[in-house]
């Protein structure tokens, strides 16, 4: 079964040196294009998605929406 499924994911650094500079080295110049910044991420959410609604029935999902977005 394929299901179709909109999602808005809210991604932040940790306020450390450490993770803003990771964060940049990862990032550098692709989040000033959102295109870019897409194909870079995209497919590290469509994973987490794919992986957490696997292990439900669609029911379940539909019913415990909450605890999904938890899991992702």
């Amino acid at each position: 079964m394929c299901v179709d499924v909109a999602a808005e994911f809210y991604v932040r650094v940790k306020p450390t040196s450490d993770s803003v500079a990771t964060a940049a080295q990862t990032l550098g110049m692709k989040t000033m294009s959102p295109e870019q910044l897409k194909d870079l991420v995209e497919g590290k959410f469509v994973d987490a998605l794919r992986a957490v609604a696997s292990q439900v029935a669609m029911e379940e999902l539909h019913e415990k929406r909450g605890d999904f977005v938890q899991k992702v």
